[in-house]
């Protein structure tokens, strides 16, 4: 498939940088994708080439404030506004085709699980499923601690910018990846204190609503997540009231099942889990 770059304007007139990878052939489903914090939507590519082989387009879209995007550097007012930007690029994907019966599959990385599982429950008519690969729903460490820290911070300073903790080996055991990532100039590897809030707050709305999800849903964690909860990702699992749900823990991985030296576990699991669906 090959990759198409442009840009769209969101709600609030924000211009987004966004990516196509549209098959050749009618699609049988459009897969959107939210990227991480910190991250884009180019970190993507890889995944995309191991579902060539597949009868579907992929989708993505840099979050605002990240990559290619316009908006202020890692800072968002609400994470209602990433709900919104991700609902605004699937009008657009909407009107890239009018074929029939194409399913829609809404994947998410991280924050960004949290931000599509916010998104779907927007309206869950309109998705097909649900992917979330090592949600957002509660630190791995300090959660409550961070929250009450950041939220005091937040008070004196909520756009000063602060390096984000994160080390990019507590990200995946694969030294390539973790040269790219070090490398990448559209990495943002910093955090204001208002987004961190923000993002606290949206892990926390989400973990309470897990009752919610009905429709179906994929979910993939890392055994060894050093980043986010693996106990609250089961909590919320286990919550999901969805009559088609499934879990896969990988052990020993780290955060990014994505980019870790046996990534083609996670993604042959996801990619069954696609055909699964009749791709």
């Amino acid at each position: 498939m090959r990759e198409e770059t442009s840009s769209f304007t969101s709600f609030d007139g924000c211009r987004l940088f966004s990516r196509a990878w549209e098959c050749q052939s009618r699609p049988r489903c459009r897969l959107l994708i939210v990227h991480g914090f910190g991250e884009h939507s180019g970190r993507y590519a890889e995944l995309v080439s191991r579902l060539s082989d597949l009868s579907i387009s992929v989708y993505a879209f840099d979050l605002r404030g990240h990559g290619r995007s316009e908006g202020e550097r890692v800072f968002v007012d609400r994470f209602e506004t990433y709900i919104e930007d991700v609902i605004y690029f699937r009008r657009r994907v909407e009107t890239r085709s009018t074929e029939p019966n194409t399913k829609y599959v809404l994947l998410g990385q991280s924050i960004g699980a949290s931000i599509a599982a916010a998104t779907a429950l927007r309206d869950q008519k309109i998705w097909d499923t649900l992917i979330l690969l090592s949600p957002f729903f509660g630190l791995a460490f300090g959660h409550r601690s961070m929250k009450g820290l950041a939220s005091i911070l937040n008070l004196f300073a909520p756009r000063k910018i602060w390096n984000n903790p994160i080390r990019p080996f507590y990200l995946t055991h694969d030294p390539e990846s973790i040269a790219r990532y070090r490398s990448d100039p559209f990495i943002q590897r910093r955090i204001t204190m208002h987004c961190a809030v923000e993002l606290l707050r949206l892990s926390d709305v989400m973990s309470r609503r897990a009752e919610e999800v009905l429709l179906p849903i994929l979910v993939l964690a890392a055994g060894d997540d050093k980043i986010v909860s693996l106990k609250k990702t089961k909590a919320f699992f286990e919550r999901v009231r969805s009559q088609q749900k499934k879990l896969e823990i990988f052990d020993d991985f780290y955060h990014e099942l994505l980019h870790e030296t046996n990534r083609s576990k996670p993604i042959g699991i996801l990619k069954q889990y696609l055909t699964d669906l009749g791709l």
